[in-house]
């Protein structure tokens, strides 16, 4: 290590290490100052979520769902909602087959104010260790009480958006398969750093006095896996109010 540091041998071949989400500082006072919707989960999962499996293989599947957990990763304070992605699962010649699904945090319908000055925005803070490629988690929305799902796009994201995209090598059979995803973690390590991602909730529609209601999934192939996928923190705001007290 001194050798290494003497001759700036690191420096020299600009040899950092990838992260999946930028340690960025979270939005100043969008927690404290009006917010529209907000949950950090220190007194639990209310009746503003519903939490539901939805496995692929049901007689072999291993029960798991979105679970509250402390003792955090990365020394995070506080209690964070997690979604379990398990090394588990049965093998037969090579083929994973029995632990392919989703598990699924959905919100309330979210009323939004009648605010037409800003933009409205969601964040949230998370962290994600799953297996790469195979594993992996997103954020879907359905507008004014409809009936329809879709993914928030790549696009939407203002911050740290979605890192790659689920495999379809060795026919992956998770059910999200190709879509956009939080997968994988940090480089050179089993886990990953925290980081807060942001998403202009506007350029999907949103708009004072609609509603909406989100869905993080997390979906994982037939076997294998890592650590999991960790949200807390989560807050939708208009921008142009974040400041007034």
């Amino acid at each position: 290590v001194k050798a290494l540091i003497a001759v700036e041998l690191r420096t020299e071949n600009n040899c950092t290490f990838a992260t999946i989400l930028s340690a960025n500082e979270e939005i100043c006072g969008a927690s404290a100052s009006n917010p529209i919707f907000q949950e950090d989960w220190e007194s639990g999962v209310s009746e503003d979520w519903i939490i539901t499996q939805l496995p692929e293989n049901a007689a072999g599947w291993e029960v798991r769902e979105w679970v509250l957990k402390g003792n955090l990763p990365k020394e995070r304070e506080g209690i964070a909602i997690y979604a379990p992605n398990p090394a588990n699962g049965l093998e037969d010649g090579g083929n994973c087959d029995t632990q392919n699904g989703i598990i699924r945090l959905e919100s309330r319908s979210i009323s939004i104010p009648d605010y037409t000055d800003g933009i409205f925005e969601l964040a949230f803070t998370h962290n994600i260790a799953s297996e790469p490629a195979y594993d992996g988690g997103n954020i879907k929305y359905s507008l004014d009480q409809g009936t329809t799902w879709a993914i928030i796009p790549s696009d939407a994201f203002t911050v740290n958006p979605y890192n790659t995209v689920l495999t379809t090598d060795n026919d992956n059979n998770n059910p999200m398969v190709e879509e956009e995803v939080f997968s994988g973690a940090d480089e050179n390590s089993d886990n990953s750093i925290w980081g807060q991602s942001v998403i202009d909730l506007s350029t999907l529609g949103v708009v004072a006095n609609s509603s909406i209601k989100l869905r993080w999934e997390f979906g994982s192939d037939g076997c294998n896996g890592n650590d999991g996928w960790y949200i807390d923190d989560i807050v939708i705001y208009n921008l142009s109010l974040i400041h007034i007290s």
